[in-house]
Protein backbone atom coordinates (compact mmCIF):
# COMPACT_ATOMS: atom_id res chain seq x y z
CA UNK A 1 0.00 0.00 0.00
CA UNK A 2 1.35 3.42 -1.21
CA UNK A 3 1.88 6.12 1.30
CA UNK A 4 -0.92 8.12 -0.63
CA UNK A 5 -3.27 5.95 -0.75
CA UNK A 6 -2.77 5.06 3.10
CA UNK A 7 -3.22 8.82 4.03
CA UNK A 8 -6.92 8.73 2.31
CA UNK A 9 -7.75 5.73 3.70
CA UNK A 10 -6.71 7.57 7.01
CA UNK A 11 -8.34 11.03 5.83
CA UNK A 12 -11.42 8.48 5.66
CA UNK A 13 -11.59 6.98 8.67
CA UNK A 14 -10.95 10.20 10.10
CA UNK A 15 -13.71 11.78 9.10
CA UNK A 16 -16.59 8.54 9.51
CA UNK A 17 -15.16 8.84 13.24
CA UNK A 18 -16.18 12.12 12.95
CA UNK A 19 -19.49 11.62 11.86
CA UNK A 20 -19.75 9.28 14.05
CA UNK A 21 -19.07 10.65 17.00
CA UNK A 22 -21.04 13.47 15.93
CA UNK A 23 -24.35 10.76 16.00
CA UNK A 24 -23.53 9.41 19.03
CA UNK A 25 -22.66 12.70 20.56
CA UNK A 26 -26.15 13.39 19.29
CA UNK A 27 -27.88 10.27 20.41
CA UNK A 28 -26.01 10.96 23.91
CA UNK A 29 -28.07 13.94 23.57
CA UNK A 30 -31.44 12.57 22.89
CA UNK A 31 -31.18 10.06 26.05
CA UNK A 32 -30.20 12.99 28.41
CA UNK A 33 -33.18 15.02 27.04
CA UNK A 34 -35.24 11.86 27.37
CA UNK A 35 -34.11 11.36 31.12
CA UNK A 36 -34.64 14.79 32.03
CA UNK A 37 -37.98 15.10 30.45
CA UNK A 38 -39.20 12.39 32.68
CA UNK A 39 -37.57 13.73 35.15
CA UNK A 40 -38.84 16.77 35.24
CA UNK A 41 -42.09 16.18 34.52
CA UNK A 42 -42.42 13.24 37.45
CA UNK A 43 -41.48 16.05 39.58
CA UNK A 44 -44.25 18.09 38.39
CA UNK A 45 -46.26 15.45 38.46
CA UNK A 46 -45.99 14.89 42.36
CA UNK A 47 -46.45 18.46 42.65
CA UNK A 48 -49.71 18.62 41.21
CA UNK A 49 -50.80 15.48 42.87
CA UNK A 50 -49.95 16.44 45.81
CA UNK A 51 -51.98 19.51 45.25
CA UNK A 52 -54.92 18.14 44.08
CA UNK A 53 -55.28 15.88 47.37
CA UNK A 54 -55.49 19.01 49.10
CA UNK A 55 -58.18 20.27 47.25
CA UNK A 56 -59.97 16.53 47.46
CA UNK A 57 -59.66 17.26 51.46
CA UNK A 58 -61.55 20.54 51.23
CA UNK A 59 -64.03 19.58 49.14
CA UNK A 60 -64.29 16.40 51.48
CA UNK A 61 -65.28 19.27 54.67
CA UNK A 62 -68.55 20.04 52.92
CA UNK A 63 -70.60 20.68 56.32
CA UNK A 64 -68.34 23.42 57.11
CA UNK A 65 -68.10 24.49 53.71
CA UNK A 66 -71.89 24.74 53.46
CA UNK A 67 -71.95 26.35 57.19
CA UNK A 68 -69.36 29.25 55.50
CA UNK A 69 -72.23 30.72 53.63
CA UNK A 70 -75.12 30.05 56.61
CA UNK A 71 -76.79 33.04 57.95
CA UNK A 72 -75.45 32.54 61.57
CA UNK A 73 -72.87 33.88 62.27
CA UNK A 74 -71.05 31.50 64.86
CA UNK A 75 -71.81 28.58 62.40
CA UNK A 76 -69.37 30.99 59.94
CA UNK A 77 -67.11 31.17 62.53
CA UNK A 78 -66.41 27.75 63.26
CA UNK A 79 -66.27 26.55 59.84
CA UNK A 80 -64.07 29.67 58.90
CA UNK A 81 -61.95 27.89 61.70
CA UNK A 82 -62.50 24.15 60.73
CA UNK A 83 -61.46 24.85 57.11
CA UNK A 84 -58.25 27.00 57.95
CA UNK A 85 -57.37 24.79 60.44
CA UNK A 86 -57.19 21.95 57.58
CA UNK A 87 -56.03 23.73 55.36
CA UNK A 88 -52.75 24.69 57.76
CA UNK A 89 -52.72 20.92 58.18
CA UNK A 90 -52.08 20.13 54.92
CA UNK A 91 -49.73 22.91 54.57
CA UNK A 92 -47.57 21.27 56.97
CA UNK A 93 -47.95 17.53 56.09
CA UNK A 94 -46.35 18.32 52.49
CA UNK A 95 -44.27 20.92 51.47
CA UNK A 96 -44.96 20.63 48.06
CA UNK A 97 -48.44 22.22 49.19
CA UNK A 98 -47.65 25.87 49.26
CA UNK A 99 -50.89 27.86 49.34
CA UNK A 100 -54.74 27.17 49.89
CA UNK A 101 -57.20 30.12 49.27
CA UNK A 102 -61.03 30.03 49.75
CA UNK A 103 -63.45 32.75 48.66
CA UNK A 104 -67.56 32.88 49.74
CA UNK A 105 -69.07 35.64 47.81
CA UNK A 106 -72.11 35.89 49.87
CA UNK A 107 -70.26 36.39 53.32
CA UNK A 108 -67.30 38.01 51.38
CA UNK A 109 -64.96 36.41 53.53
CA UNK A 110 -61.46 35.30 52.47
CA UNK A 111 -59.76 32.26 53.92
CA UNK A 112 -55.98 31.45 52.73
CA UNK A 113 -52.97 29.67 54.26
CA UNK A 114 -49.86 30.28 52.56
CA UNK A 115 -46.00 29.27 53.26
CA UNK A 116 -45.01 30.28 49.73
CA UNK A 117 -42.23 32.78 50.28
CA UNK A 118 -43.29 33.83 46.70
CA UNK A 119 -46.66 34.70 47.74
CA UNK A 120 -46.77 36.02 50.75
CA UNK A 121 -47.31 39.92 49.96
CA UNK A 122 -49.99 41.44 50.97
CA UNK A 123 -50.99 42.63 47.32
CA UNK A 124 -50.54 39.22 45.87
CA UNK A 125 -52.99 37.85 48.38
CA UNK A 126 -55.42 40.44 47.16
CA UNK A 127 -54.43 39.57 43.69
CA UNK A 128 -55.59 36.01 43.91
CA UNK A 129 -58.87 37.38 45.97
CA UNK A 130 -59.80 39.54 43.37
CA UNK A 131 -58.95 36.66 40.73
CA UNK A 132 -61.02 34.21 42.25
CA UNK A 133 -63.62 36.14 43.58
CA UNK A 134 -64.07 37.93 39.78
CA UNK A 135 -67.17 36.80 37.75
CA UNK A 136 -64.80 38.00 35.16
CA UNK A 137 -61.73 36.23 36.08
CA UNK A 138 -63.28 33.00 37.32
CA UNK A 139 -63.65 31.15 34.33
CA UNK A 140 -60.00 30.15 35.53
CA UNK A 141 -62.02 27.85 38.08
CA UNK A 142 -62.09 24.75 36.04
CA UNK A 143 -61.70 21.88 37.76
CA UNK A 144 -58.40 21.66 36.05
CA UNK A 145 -54.49 23.34 36.17
CA UNK A 146 -54.18 26.53 35.12
CA UNK A 147 -51.39 29.50 34.38
CA UNK A 148 -51.70 32.53 35.63
CA UNK A 149 -49.90 36.06 36.63
CA UNK A 150 -49.99 36.95 39.79
CA UNK A 151 -48.08 40.49 40.54
CA UNK A 152 -45.41 39.11 37.91
CA UNK A 153 -45.32 35.67 39.26
CA UNK A 154 -46.58 32.84 37.13
CA UNK A 155 -48.31 30.37 39.14
CA UNK A 156 -50.00 26.94 38.30
CA UNK A 157 -53.97 26.90 39.95
CA UNK A 158 -56.54 24.56 40.20
CA UNK A 159 -59.82 25.43 41.72
CA UNK A 160 -63.51 24.57 41.80
CA UNK A 161 -66.77 26.35 43.32
CA UNK A 162 -69.17 24.75 45.55
CA UNK A 163 -71.80 25.62 47.80
CA UNK A 164 -71.33 29.22 46.91
CA UNK A 165 -67.44 29.19 47.61
CA UNK A 166 -64.61 29.47 45.56
CA UNK A 167 -61.36 27.52 46.38
CA UNK A 168 -58.17 26.96 44.98
CA UNK A 169 -54.61 25.79 45.28
CA UNK A 170 -51.59 27.43 43.44
CA UNK A 171 -48.50 26.58 42.94
CA UNK A 172 -45.89 28.83 41.56
CA UNK A 173 -44.23 28.10 38.79
CA UNK A 174 -40.63 28.97 39.96
CA UNK A 175 -41.21 26.91 42.87
CA UNK A 176 -41.07 23.73 40.58
CA UNK A 177 -38.14 24.98 38.49
CA UNK A 178 -36.22 25.73 41.49
CA UNK A 179 -36.38 21.88 42.32
CA UNK A 180 -34.99 21.27 38.53
CA UNK A 181 -30.99 20.24 37.69
CA UNK A 182 -30.65 22.27 34.21
CA UNK A 183 -28.14 24.93 32.78
CA UNK A 184 -28.55 28.41 31.66
CA UNK A 185 -29.20 26.81 27.89
CA UNK A 186 -31.83 24.69 28.51
CA UNK A 187 -35.97 25.37 27.81
CA UNK A 188 -38.31 24.70 30.50
CA UNK A 189 -41.91 25.30 29.07
CA UNK A 190 -45.11 24.22 29.57
CA UNK A 191 -48.39 23.89 26.76
CA UNK A 192 -51.79 22.38 27.19
CA UNK A 193 -53.14 19.24 25.72
CA UNK A 194 -52.69 20.77 22.20
CA UNK A 195 -49.34 22.20 22.67
CA UNK A 196 -50.48 26.14 23.42
CA UNK A 197 -47.42 27.70 24.94
CA UNK A 198 -48.54 28.52 28.91
CA UNK A 199 -45.26 29.48 29.79
CA UNK A 200 -41.60 29.29 28.99
CA UNK A 201 -38.31 30.33 31.06
CA UNK A 202 -36.76 31.79 28.35
CA UNK A 203 -39.94 32.86 26.18
CA UNK A 204 -37.85 35.63 23.91
CA UNK A 205 -35.67 32.88 22.38
CA UNK A 206 -37.35 30.43 22.01
CA UNK A 207 -40.82 32.64 19.96
CA UNK A 208 -38.89 32.68 17.24
CA UNK A 209 -38.22 28.61 16.55
CA UNK A 210 -42.38 27.96 16.22
CA UNK A 211 -45.33 29.98 15.34
CA UNK A 212 -48.36 29.02 16.64
CA UNK A 213 -48.33 25.80 18.94
CA UNK A 214 -45.37 23.06 19.36
CA UNK A 215 -45.98 19.54 18.24
CA UNK A 216 -47.44 16.94 20.68
CA UNK A 217 -45.45 13.96 20.80
CA UNK A 218 -43.83 11.87 23.06
CA UNK A 219 -40.43 11.46 21.70
CA UNK A 220 -37.84 13.83 21.29
CA UNK A 221 -37.63 15.67 17.94
CA UNK A 222 -36.11 18.90 16.16
CA UNK A 223 -37.31 22.26 16.14
CA UNK A 224 -38.46 23.47 12.43
CA UNK A 225 -34.83 24.79 11.62
CA UNK A 226 -33.17 22.71 13.48
CA UNK A 227 -31.16 24.78 16.27
CA UNK A 228 -32.86 22.55 18.99
CA UNK A 229 -33.93 19.68 20.37
CA UNK A 230 -36.82 18.80 22.26
CA UNK A 231 -38.93 16.11 24.94
CA UNK A 232 -42.16 16.43 25.64
CA UNK A 233 -43.99 14.01 28.09
CA UNK A 234 -47.99 15.07 29.64
CA UNK A 235 -48.82 15.91 32.96
CA UNK A 236 -52.32 15.73 33.69
CA UNK A 237 -54.01 18.62 31.44
CA UNK A 238 -50.87 19.77 30.68
CA UNK A 239 -47.43 19.33 28.60
CA UNK A 240 -43.77 19.63 30.03
CA UNK A 241 -41.27 20.44 27.05
CA UNK A 242 -37.61 20.79 27.82
CA UNK A 243 -35.33 21.51 24.57
CA UNK A 244 -31.63 21.74 24.39
CA UNK A 245 -29.78 24.05 21.88
CA UNK A 246 -27.74 22.72 18.94
CA UNK A 247 -25.19 24.61 19.87
CA UNK A 248 -24.47 23.40 23.15
CA UNK A 249 -24.80 19.70 22.04
CA UNK A 250 -21.64 20.32 19.72
CA UNK A 251 -19.99 23.29 21.81
CA UNK A 252 -16.85 20.82 22.31
CA UNK A 253 -16.57 18.69 19.82
CA UNK A 254 -15.11 21.47 17.95
CA UNK A 255 -11.87 21.21 20.04
CA UNK A 256 -11.86 17.30 19.59
CA UNK A 257 -12.01 17.50 15.98
CA UNK A 258 -8.84 19.56 16.14
CA UNK A 259 -7.28 17.04 18.53
CA UNK A 260 -8.13 14.17 16.52
CA UNK A 261 -6.70 15.63 13.02
CA UNK A 262 -3.10 16.05 15.08
CA UNK A 263 -4.18 13.02 16.39
CA UNK A 264 -4.12 11.68 13.34
CA UNK A 265 -1.00 13.00 11.88
CA UNK A 266 0.96 11.76 14.40
CA UNK A 267 -0.91 8.51 13.72
CA UNK A 268 0.43 8.54 10.19
CA UNK A 269 4.10 9.26 11.12
CA UNK A 270 3.97 6.43 13.82
CA UNK A 271 2.23 3.92 11.11
CA UNK A 272 4.78 4.52 9.04
CA UNK A 273 7.38 2.94 11.84
CA UNK A 274 5.00 0.30 12.51
CA UNK A 275 4.85 -0.68 9.17
CA UNK A 276 8.59 -1.52 8.87
CA UNK A 277 8.66 -2.66 12.17
CA UNK A 278 5.82 -5.31 12.44
CA UNK A 279 6.99 -6.14 8.66
CA UNK A 280 10.38 -7.91 10.48
CA UNK A 281 8.93 -8.26 13.76
CA UNK A 282 5.28 -9.88 13.27
CA UNK A 283 4.63 -10.56 9.22
CA UNK A 284 7.41 -12.28 8.77
CA UNK A 285 7.84 -14.75 11.64
CA UNK A 286 3.75 -15.21 11.34
CA UNK A 287 4.11 -16.17 7.48
CA UNK A 288 7.24 -18.78 8.16
CA UNK A 289 4.63 -20.11 11.29
CA UNK A 290 2.04 -20.65 8.57
CA UNK A 291 4.22 -22.00 5.92
CA UNK A 292 5.43 -24.50 8.43
CA UNK A 293 1.53 -25.30 9.10
CA UNK A 294 1.19 -26.01 5.56
CA UNK A 295 4.00 -28.57 5.90
CA UNK A 296 2.63 -30.12 8.20
CA UNK A 297 -0.59 -30.58 6.73
CA UNK A 298 0.91 -32.21 3.61
CA UNK A 299 2.39 -34.96 6.18
CA UNK A 300 5.76 -33.67 6.55
CA UNK A 301 5.55 -34.52 10.40
CA UNK A 302 9.49 -33.98 10.49
CA UNK A 303 9.14 -30.31 9.72
CA UNK A 304 9.72 -27.76 12.50
CA UNK A 305 10.41 -23.77 13.01
CA UNK A 306 13.82 -22.45 13.62
CA UNK A 307 15.21 -22.45 16.62
CA UNK A 308 16.23 -18.40 16.11
CA UNK A 309 13.40 -15.72 16.07
CA UNK A 310 13.39 -11.60 16.01
CA UNK A 311 11.91 -11.01 19.34
CA UNK A 312 11.08 -13.23 22.47
CA UNK A 313 7.84 -13.61 22.18
CA UNK A 314 7.87 -15.44 18.36
CA UNK A 315 10.83 -17.14 20.06
CA UNK A 316 8.65 -18.83 22.76
CA UNK A 317 6.30 -19.46 20.29
CA UNK A 318 8.48 -21.79 18.01
CA UNK A 319 9.47 -23.42 20.71
CA UNK A 320 6.22 -24.17 22.48
CA UNK A 321 5.13 -25.28 18.60
CA UNK A 322 7.67 -27.07 18.28
CA UNK A 323 7.30 -28.99 21.56
CA UNK A 324 3.34 -29.19 20.58
CA UNK A 325 3.92 -30.87 17.18
CA UNK A 326 6.80 -33.81 19.12
CA UNK A 327 3.73 -34.17 21.27
CA UNK A 328 0.96 -34.59 18.92
CA UNK A 329 2.54 -37.34 16.57
CA UNK A 330 4.03 -39.23 20.08
CA UNK A 331 0.31 -38.90 20.53
CA UNK A 332 -0.86 -40.09 17.56
CA UNK A 333 1.32 -43.00 17.58
CA UNK A 334 0.48 -43.65 20.86
CA UNK A 335 -3.62 -43.47 19.37
CA UNK A 336 -2.40 -46.11 16.97
CA UNK A 337 -0.81 -48.22 19.35
CA UNK A 338 -3.81 -47.88 21.30
CA UNK A 339 -5.83 -49.54 18.69
CA UNK A 340 -3.59 -52.19 17.54
CA UNK A 341 -4.05 -53.54 21.50
CA UNK A 342 -7.81 -52.82 20.95
CA UNK A 343 -8.17 -54.64 18.34
CA UNK A 344 -5.71 -57.35 19.70
CA UNK A 345 -7.97 -57.68 23.27
CA UNK A 346 -10.92 -57.85 20.34
CA UNK A 347 -9.14 -60.98 19.18
CA UNK A 348 -8.83 -62.53 22.59
CA UNK A 349 -12.33 -61.62 23.56
CA UNK A 350 -13.06 -63.49 20.30
CA UNK A 351 -11.37 -66.33 21.23
CA UNK A 352 -12.38 -66.93 24.71
CA UNK A 353 -15.42 -67.38 23.59
CA UNK A 354 -14.54 -70.53 20.90
CA UNK A 355 -14.08 -73.19 24.13
CA UNK A 356 -13.81 -76.40 23.08
CA UNK A 357 -15.39 -78.01 26.25
CA UNK A 358 -18.54 -76.48 25.16
CA UNK A 359 -19.03 -78.09 21.59
CA UNK A 360 -17.29 -81.43 23.75
CA UNK A 361 -19.92 -81.01 25.72
CA UNK A 362 -22.51 -80.86 23.33
CA UNK A 363 -21.50 -83.41 20.83
CA UNK A 364 -21.35 -85.57 24.06
CA UNK A 365 -25.03 -84.66 24.70
CA UNK A 366 -26.30 -85.06 21.68
CA UNK A 367 -24.46 -88.63 21.49
CA UNK A 368 -26.07 -89.53 24.75
CA UNK A 369 -29.30 -88.83 22.83
CA UNK A 370 -28.88 -90.95 19.98
CA UNK A 371 -29.00 -93.91 21.98
CA UNK A 372 -32.65 -92.50 23.71
CA UNK A 373 -34.12 -92.26 19.89
CA UNK A 374 -34.66 -88.27 20.91
CA UNK A 375 -34.30 -87.93 17.28
CA UNK A 376 -36.25 -84.87 17.22
CA UNK A 377 -34.91 -83.55 20.28
CA UNK A 378 -31.42 -84.08 18.10
CA UNK A 379 -32.72 -81.59 15.79
CA UNK A 380 -33.93 -79.44 17.96
CA UNK A 381 -31.12 -79.22 20.05
CA UNK A 382 -28.46 -79.05 16.66
CA UNK A 383 -30.52 -76.35 14.97
CA UNK A 384 -30.18 -74.16 18.69
CA UNK A 385 -26.38 -75.36 18.53
CA UNK A 386 -26.10 -73.70 15.21
CA UNK A 387 -27.86 -70.46 16.19
CA UNK A 388 -25.40 -70.20 18.99
CA UNK A 389 -22.35 -70.57 17.54
CA UNK A 390 -23.19 -68.21 14.96
CA UNK A 391 -23.80 -65.56 17.56
CA UNK A 392 -20.74 -66.74 19.45
CA UNK A 393 -18.37 -66.11 15.98
CA UNK A 394 -19.62 -62.97 15.68
CA UNK A 395 -18.70 -61.89 19.29
CA UNK A 396 -16.42 -58.95 19.76
CA UNK A 397 -15.85 -55.72 21.78
CA UNK A 398 -18.84 -53.90 19.87
CA UNK A 399 -22.97 -53.61 20.71
CA UNK A 400 -26.32 -55.29 19.72
CA UNK A 401 -29.24 -54.63 20.44
CA UNK A 402 -30.58 -55.86 23.86
CA UNK A 403 -33.34 -57.67 22.47
CA UNK A 404 -31.41 -59.71 19.85
CA UNK A 405 -28.68 -60.68 23.12
CA UNK A 406 -31.66 -61.72 25.12
CA UNK A 407 -33.28 -63.58 22.38
CA UNK A 408 -29.79 -65.54 22.08
CA UNK A 409 -29.59 -65.85 25.54
CA UNK A 410 -33.44 -67.74 25.26
CA UNK A 411 -32.03 -70.08 22.70
CA UNK A 412 -28.95 -70.82 25.14
CA UNK A 413 -30.82 -71.47 27.71
CA UNK A 414 -33.33 -73.59 25.67
CA UNK A 415 -30.64 -76.23 24.90
CA UNK A 416 -29.10 -76.17 28.21
CA UNK A 417 -32.59 -77.28 28.99
CA UNK A 418 -31.89 -80.37 27.08
CA UNK A 419 -29.09 -81.25 29.22
CA UNK A 420 -30.90 -80.16 32.20
CA UNK A 421 -34.42 -81.13 31.90
CA UNK A 422 -36.68 -79.57 34.30
CA UNK A 423 -33.77 -77.99 36.35
CA UNK A 424 -34.05 -74.42 35.72
CA UNK A 425 -37.01 -71.70 35.97
CA UNK A 426 -36.02 -68.62 34.04
CA UNK A 427 -38.14 -65.37 33.93
CA UNK A 428 -37.07 -62.35 31.55
CA UNK A 429 -38.74 -59.16 32.13
CA UNK A 430 -37.71 -56.46 29.93
CA UNK A 431 -39.20 -53.09 29.56
CA UNK A 432 -39.89 -51.79 26.23
CA UNK A 433 -38.31 -48.61 26.21
CA UNK A 434 -34.53 -50.76 26.35
CA UNK A 435 -35.77 -53.34 24.35
CA UNK A 436 -33.52 -51.39 21.54
CA UNK A 437 -30.73 -50.52 23.37
CA UNK A 438 -27.05 -50.92 22.41
CA UNK A 439 -25.30 -53.18 25.25
CA UNK A 440 -22.12 -55.15 24.37
CA UNK A 441 -22.54 -58.39 22.94
CA UNK A 442 -22.40 -61.66 24.83
CA UNK A 443 -22.59 -59.71 27.94
CA UNK A 444 -26.15 -61.65 29.31
CA UNK A 445 -25.10 -64.83 28.16
CA UNK A 446 -21.80 -64.64 30.02
CA UNK A 447 -23.84 -64.03 33.09
CA UNK A 448 -25.99 -66.87 32.13
CA UNK A 449 -23.20 -69.22 31.51
CA UNK A 450 -21.45 -69.11 34.59
CA UNK A 451 -24.44 -69.41 36.41
CA UNK A 452 -24.88 -73.08 34.09
CA UNK A 453 -21.27 -73.32 35.15
CA UNK A 454 -21.65 -72.78 39.51
CA UNK A 455 -24.98 -73.06 40.19
CA UNK A 456 -27.20 -75.31 38.15
CA UNK A 457 -28.04 -79.01 39.16
CA UNK A 458 -29.71 -81.92 37.68
CA UNK A 459 -30.78 -82.47 41.53
CA UNK A 460 -32.51 -79.55 42.24
CA UNK A 461 -34.55 -76.58 40.84
CA UNK A 462 -32.25 -73.39 40.09
CA UNK A 463 -34.12 -69.84 39.60
CA UNK A 464 -32.84 -67.84 37.24
CA UNK A 465 -33.77 -63.76 36.71
CA UNK A 466 -33.40 -61.59 34.12
CA UNK A 467 -34.38 -57.78 34.24
CA UNK A 468 -34.03 -54.90 32.31
CA UNK A 469 -35.03 -51.33 32.58
CA UNK A 470 -34.24 -47.57 32.31
CA UNK A 471 -32.51 -45.91 34.91
CA UNK A 472 -30.89 -42.40 35.81
CA UNK A 473 -27.21 -43.25 37.03
CA UNK A 474 -25.55 -39.90 38.46
CA UNK A 475 -27.63 -37.74 36.05
CA UNK A 476 -26.66 -40.13 32.67
CA UNK A 477 -30.00 -42.34 31.04
CA UNK A 478 -28.86 -45.82 31.25
CA UNK A 479 -29.74 -49.11 30.90
CA UNK A 480 -30.09 -51.02 34.15
CA UNK A 481 -29.43 -54.66 34.26
CA UNK A 482 -29.83 -57.15 36.40
CA UNK A 483 -29.43 -61.20 36.53
CA UNK A 484 -29.88 -63.43 39.85
CA UNK A 485 -29.67 -66.97 40.85
CA UNK A 486 -30.62 -68.39 44.30
CA UNK A 487 -27.47 -71.07 43.82
CA UNK A 488 -24.86 -70.75 46.83
CA UNK A 489 -23.69 -67.29 45.54
CA UNK A 490 -20.74 -66.20 44.56
CA UNK A 491 -17.67 -67.22 47.02
CA UNK A 492 -16.30 -65.00 49.58
CA UNK A 493 -13.09 -64.51 48.62
CA UNK A 494 -14.27 -63.40 44.67
CA UNK A 495 -16.02 -60.33 45.98
CA UNK A 496 -13.25 -59.56 48.60
CA UNK A 497 -11.02 -59.76 45.46
CA UNK A 498 -13.34 -57.45 43.38
CA UNK A 499 -13.72 -55.26 46.15
CA UNK A 500 -9.54 -55.03 45.65
CA UNK A 501 -9.57 -54.84 42.26
CA UNK A 502 -6.57 -58.05 42.23
CA UNK A 503 -8.56 -61.21 40.58
CA UNK A 504 -6.86 -64.67 40.46
CA UNK A 505 -8.18 -67.82 39.00
CA UNK A 506 -9.17 -70.09 41.48
CA UNK A 507 -8.98 -74.12 41.49
CA UNK A 508 -12.57 -73.94 39.63
CA UNK A 509 -11.46 -71.28 37.88
CA UNK A 510 -14.35 -69.40 39.34
CA UNK A 511 -13.73 -65.46 38.70
CA UNK A 512 -12.31 -65.01 35.86
CA UNK A 513 -14.54 -65.02 33.12
CA UNK A 514 -16.63 -62.78 35.16
CA UNK A 515 -13.57 -60.22 35.41
CA UNK A 516 -12.75 -60.11 32.10
CA UNK A 517 -15.99 -58.88 31.80
CA UNK A 518 -15.93 -55.98 34.23
CA UNK A 519 -12.65 -55.29 31.77
CA UNK A 520 -14.88 -55.17 28.95
CA UNK A 521 -17.23 -52.53 30.30
CA UNK A 522 -14.27 -50.09 31.46
CA UNK A 523 -12.71 -50.78 27.84
CA UNK A 524 -15.60 -49.71 26.20
CA UNK A 525 -17.33 -47.30 28.42
CA UNK A 526 -13.98 -46.05 30.00
CA UNK A 527 -15.87 -46.36 33.47
CA UNK A 528 -15.22 -48.58 36.59
CA UNK A 529 -18.44 -48.67 38.32
CA UNK A 530 -20.53 -50.05 35.80
CA UNK A 531 -20.96 -53.69 37.34
CA UNK A 532 -21.16 -54.65 41.02
CA UNK A 533 -21.78 -58.33 42.46
CA UNK A 534 -22.84 -59.58 45.24
CA UNK A 535 -24.92 -62.12 47.14
CA UNK A 536 -28.30 -62.40 48.22
CA UNK A 537 -30.25 -63.23 51.19
CA UNK A 538 -30.77 -66.05 52.69
CA UNK A 539 -28.67 -67.75 49.35
CA UNK A 540 -27.63 -66.48 45.43
CA UNK A 541 -26.22 -64.29 43.62
CA UNK A 542 -26.80 -61.08 42.01
CA UNK A 543 -25.21 -58.76 39.10
CA UNK A 544 -25.98 -55.45 38.69
CA UNK A 545 -24.48 -54.02 35.50
CA UNK A 546 -25.81 -50.78 34.09
CA UNK A 547 -24.74 -49.46 30.61
CA UNK A 548 -24.58 -46.06 28.83
CA UNK A 549 -26.39 -44.96 26.02
CA UNK A 550 -22.98 -44.94 23.66
CA UNK A 551 -20.00 -46.72 24.25
CA UNK A 552 -16.46 -44.94 24.10
CA UNK A 553 -14.72 -46.94 22.34
CA UNK A 554 -15.80 -50.54 20.04
CA UNK A 555 -13.91 -53.17 17.68
CA UNK A 556 -15.03 -53.28 13.94
CA UNK A 557 -13.76 -56.30 13.87
CA UNK A 558 -15.62 -59.72 13.69
CA UNK A 559 -19.00 -57.66 13.78
CA UNK A 560 -21.38 -59.02 10.85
Amino acid sequence: MTLAAFAALLVLIIGTFIAYMLQVVQKENEQNLNSMTRIDSHLLDQILSVNDGALTAILQRAADLQNLDSNNEVKRSIASQNLLKEMGNLCNENTNILSIVLYNEKADAFIAKNRSDYLLSEKMKQSIREMIGSDEKRDILTGEWEVGQFEGVPVLIRGFSKFGNDFAVLVPIEYWMDQLVYNDGIFIGLTDEKGKPLYWNRANEFASEWDGNLPVREASFWTANKRALLGSLAVQNLRVYVGVPLRFMTAGTHALQAIIILIAIATLLVTLWLIRFSRKSIIDPTNLLLDTMRHIESGEYDHRLPETAPNVEFYKINQDFNKMLTTIVDLKMKSYEERIQFDEATLKYVQLQIRPHFFLNALTTIHSMTYQDRNQDIREYIERLSENVRYLFKAGLHTVPLSEEIDHVRVYIGMQNMQYPDAVFEYIDIEDVVRDYQIPQLLIHTLVENIYKHAVSIDHLTCILINAKAELKDGQEMCHISVEDDGDGFPASFLHQVGQGDVHAGKDGHGIGLWNLKKTLSLMYRREDLIQFSNKEPHGSRTDLWIPRRAKRQSSIWKL
